[in-house]
């Protein structure tokens, strides 16, 4: 039926410096049964001039005004052929056998998602890189690794994650492009819930590339309400699967004071402490969620001293009758 075997979607913007060597490390894999989709995010650099000069008729090459990876990834989805798919960045590259190994993979074992480990590549050396703890002949369900991913994992990278395609086709699953942070956490958690068969691969091939323009970067009040907007939706997702629903907002707590703490302290203060007094008090006097008032507590008492320094001992009298 699928006469291609692996849809690779890769979108781009302003990547002249990398995406030859990101298109050659995938056109010259082992697996030839394969289809690349470029989507060009209004680049305004020489991206589409390089792209369009590689003569392969397996490459299609799209050209859209910039609105976002998430957009230009479910622009790729919709057109995508293949039985399966993969999200690569345009300025990683993969080692030669990667597709062809997590397609066979997939294909023995009958699997939904093939998971592998990752190499973070800095300063021309190179680190292997773990993701999810599982033996080669293990499967778990999705709803298992959600449940591992929330309280050991939380690598929601895509790239290193081979997908049934029929996942996100038939239950209607695509980028949320109002989210601009951890667009790909949720996107994953969302093909999680419907697959029935996760495995891993414990070897490195993908090549993530630490650089300039994708260093690690401050956290804006926009980045504060995309992280929010995650969680909610995730909040709905799994609002029937309680001890799920547990595991997921203490996480969330977690990367909210992440967040927080990468923040410049200029932008989004305000907000933040609001809604977080909001979370404090919108939590049920329930044993389930007994232990969830305690960390936020903790966390709170080390955040919100950065909004009144002065009135750091009226700020936790006023935390603690919150929590009553």
């Amino acid at each position: 039926m699928y006469k291609i075997k692996i849809s690779v979607i890769i979108p781009i913007y302003n990547g002249e410096n990398f995406i030859e060597k990101c298109l050659n490390s995938i056109l010259n894999q082992t697996l030839k049964d394969i289809e690349v989709i470029v989507v060009n995010d209004g680049s305004t650099d020489n991206s589409y001039e390089i792209i369009n000069k590689i003569v392969d008729n397996r490459l299609i090459l799209i050209s859209k005004k910039n609105e976002g990876v998430s957009s230009a990834r479910n622009q790729a989805l919709k057109i995508a052929k293949g039985k399966y798919i993969l999200c690569i960045d345009s300025d990683d590259w993969i080692e030669t056998n990667y597709l062809e190994d997590i397609y066979l993979k997939a294909e023995i074992e009958r699997l939904d998602i093939v998971v592998t480990d990752y190499y973070y590549d800095k300063q021309d050396k190179s680190y292997y890189m773990k993701d999810l703890v599982l033996n080669d002949d293990e499967i778990i369900s999705g709803k298992k690794y959600i449940e591992i991913f929330f309280k050991k994992n939380l690598k929601g990278f895509n790239w290193n994650k081979l997908i049934k395609s029929s996942l996100f086709k038939i239950n209607r699953i695509y980028y949320n492009e109002e989210v601009n942070m951890m667009e790909d956490m949720l996107f994953l958690i969302k093909i999680l819930n419907y697959s029935k068969k996760v495995g891993k691969l414990n070897k490195a091939y993908y090549h993530y590339l630490q650089h300039e323009k994708n260093a690690t970067r401050k956290i804006s009040l926009k980045h504060l309400k995309s992280i929010e907007n995650v969680f909610n939706e995730l909040h709905l997702n799994f609002k029937e699967q309680l001890e799920l629903l547990q595991i997921i907002k203490e996480k969330e707590i977690y990367l909210l004071c992440w967040a927080f703490f990468n923040n410049d302290r200029k932008v989004g203060i305000n907000y933040f402490y609001d809604n977080y007094i909001s979370k404090i008090k919108k939590i049920k006097n329930t044993k389930i969620e007994e232990s969830l008032k305690n960390k936020i507590l903790i966390k709170s008492i080390q955040i919100f001293p950065y909004k009144f320094m002065i009135n750091i001992w009226k700020q936790i009298y006023f935390i603690k009758n919150t929590l009553k």
